[in-house]
């Protein structure tokens, strides 16, 4: 297991392959090996063996706590709980299966659930800090901030080293517009994980808000660094170069994002954006449409194109599209913004 705690990972797992070629009945062998299995993401190979584990001692808790983990990561959601709940009635005291079962439970949309699973999992062990961690998400997810940070800040009176907790405490704070403050807990997040990239992202988030767009940048660069393919950060990293001007920038970076995920609607309105700016309004035209193809009542995508349109003199079809703005957002700010078009667009008289 050294080199398993150490995240050595392969090297751990050719010392368990040895063990299992010998006896691939070990059941600890087996037992660590899914481990790293479902670390690595190689879900399969992890699911073969805690089978294998459960086919030798189908009365082992933990195991059945451990793939029902990965059957969460696998987003089969209905069979960890099953899982968590064969583990549960084995032993009750399994606070792990509580904690886990409350997070698939939160992935369904099941809070009521979730929240009793965090309740008896910090009943069971008060001084658990993932357990205050967890439900504080929960919490958060709700709307209810203010006991979410309670319970991040017991968690990390429990585990000052607990860097999710910083994490979520920050998007608490980010989410009720205290910027400075859920800066502070990203930056302690990741003085303890400099490897958590959507630490950065968010950090990137709060900084983009905040209308600093170097630190922003940075920060977007930095999760793409860890996560090349993140196409939000892509996407936002583009949301800043077009702010600051930087068009072509822009434009790179919401066309990669779009290579990644062509269904990526938004990318494709803010490139349209862009390319007005630039004064290619067929482009910005074209993006749109195909943005519109994606999503048939996406506001952005018409508001855009209707901006495109009137950049061209073509009248009719910018107050078709912001009209449309106004029918899908009425009361929103895309639809505010739209009716004072329609009626600048009135008063040029058109």
């Amino acid at each position: 297991m050294a080199y398993y705690r150490k995240g050595y990972y392969d090297r751990a797992m050719a010392d368990w392959n040895q063990v299992i070629a010998i006896n691939p009945e070990d059941v600890e062998a087996r037992s660590n090996r899914g481990l790293a299995y479902t670390d690595k993401q190689q879900y399969e190979e992890a699911i073969a063996d805690f089978d294998m584990v459960l086919a030798v001692d189908p009365e082992d808790a933990y195991t059945y706590n451990n793939r029902g983990v990965v059957y969460h990561d696998k987003g089969e959601y209905d069979q960890a709980i099953a899982d968590f709940d064969k583990a549960l009635h084995i032993s009750a005291q399994v606070v792990e299966a509580y904690v886990n079962r409350g997070t698939s439970y939160v992935a369904l949309g099941d809070y009521a659930q979730a929240m009793a699973d965090y309740d008896k999992a910090v009943k069971i062990a008060p001084g658990n800090a993932g357990a205050h961690n967890n439900r504080g998400a929960a919490l958060a997810d709700q709307g209810d901030y203010a006991e979410a940070v309670t319970n991040y800040n017991r968690a990390l009176e429990l585990n000052p080293r607990l860097a999710m907790a910083y994490f979520n405490r920050g998007n608490a704070y980010r989410d009720t517009g205290d910027h400075d403050v859920a800066i502070r807990d990203y930056t302690e997040a990741l003085q303890i994980n400099p490897e958590h990239p959507n630490a950065h992202y968010n950090r990137g988030l709060v900084y983009t808000n905040k209308g600093e767009y170097d630190l922003a940048i940075e920060d977007y660069s930095r999760a793409l660094n860890l996560d090349p393919q993140s196409t939000q950060a892509l996407n936002n990293r583009g949301l800043v170069h077009y702010y600051e001007g930087d068009y072509q920038l822009a434009i790179s970076d919401f066309t990669l994002a779009l290579q990644y995920n062509p269904q990526f609607a938004l990318a494709l309105t803010n490139r349209a954006n862009t390319y007005v700016a630039l004064g290619e309004y067929e482009q910005a035209i074209a993006d749109c449409n195909q943005a519109l193809q994606i999503d048939a009542q996406f506001v952005n995508a018409y508001f855009n194109r209707g901006v495109a349109y009137v950049m061209q003199e073509q009248w009719a079809q910018a107050r078709r599209d912001w009209e449309k703005v106004v029918e899908l957002d009425l009361k929103g700010p895309a639809g505010g913004d739209a009716r004072a078009n329609l009626e600048r667009l009135k008063q040029m008289g058109h």
